[in-house]
C-alpha cells in the first residue's frame, strides 16, 4: 500500500479529440523521503523545468518522463497511466470512461481513502470514499504532482497516437494526435471513420462515409 505521506495528483489528456482515447495519469510522491524537505527538493530540484505540459515541447516531456522513470527505482516517485478507447467513450460516455479510469488508478495505487492527499486538476473527482481529494483549476500549473501526471499520460497516448499513425497514414495521427483539426476532417470526409474515431465527437464532420 502507498504510504499516506503520499501526495497524489490525477490528470488527464485526450478529452477533446475527435479520435484516440482518453489518457489519466497519477503520479504520487512522498513527502517525508528522507531524501526530501519539501516537493521542491524531492522532485523538482531534481526533475529541472516541470511546467503544464502543454507548454513543453514533446522532447521536453520525453526527457521529464525518462527522469521519473528513473526517480521511481527511488520510491520518492510511483505513477501510472491508463487508456480508455473510443469504444468504450461511444458507449459509455466521456465522463463514465474518466471516471472509472481514476477508480482503476486508485486501485493500482491501494491507497488509504481516509488519510491519503488527492489532487485533482480541472473538473476531475475521485470517487466520494476519498476523504482529502481537492479539485484545482489548472492543477498543472500549481501542483507538481498533477503536472508530473499530465506529463505521463501526454507522453503515454502521444506514443500511442505515433503507432496507430502507421497502422491508418491516411488521417495524419502522428501530426494532429486525434485533434479536429481541418486536415483530419478533411481526411475523415475522404476515407470515412476508423476504429480509433470517437462517433459521437464526429457527428459534426459532414459527409461522412458510411
Amino acid at each position: 500500500m502507498l504510504k499516506s505521506n503520499y501526495i497524489i495528483g490525477i490528470d488527464e489528456v485526450g478529452r477533446g479529440p475527435i479520435a484516440g482515447p482518453v489518457t489519466l495519469g497519477i503520479v504520487g510522491i512522498d513527502m517525508k523521503s528522507p531524501a526530501a524537505k519539501s516537493l521542491g527538493t524531492l522532485v523538482q530540484h531534481k526533475i529541472d523545468g516541470i511546467r503544464d505540459s502543454k507548454q513543453l515541447t514533446p522532447v521536453e516531456r520525453e526527457n521529464i518522463h525518462a527522469q521519473m522513470v528513473e526517480y521511481k527505482k527511488t520510491g520518492y516517485i510511483e505513477f501510472y497511466t491508463t487508456s480508455v478507447n473510443a469504444s468504450i467513450i461511444d458507449e459509455k460516455g466521456l465522463s463514465f470512461a474518466i471516471s472509472n479510469a481514476i477508480a482503476r488508478l486508485l486501485r493500482k495505487f491501494d491507497v488509504d481513502a481516509v488519510t491519503v492527499d488527492i489532487a485533482l486538476d480541472g473538473s476531475l473527482h475521485a470517487p466520494e470514499k476519498f476523504l482529502n481529494q481537492k479539485t484545482v483549476i489548472k492543477g498543472d500549473t500549481i501542483h507538481l504532482s498533477i503536472a508530473l501526471a499530465s506529463i505521463a499520460a501526454k507522453v503515454v497516448r502521444d506514443k500511442y497516437m505515433r503507432k496507430q499513425d502507421k497502422v491508418f497514414p491516411e488521417y495524419g495521427f502522428k501530426k494532429h494526435k486525434g485533434y479536429g483539426t481541418i486536415e483530419h476532417r478533411t481526411a475523415i470526409k475522404k476515407y470515412g471513420l476508423s476504429p480509433l474515431h470517437r462517433k459521437t465527437f464526429c457527428k459534426s464532420v459532414s459527409k461522412l462515409r458510411k
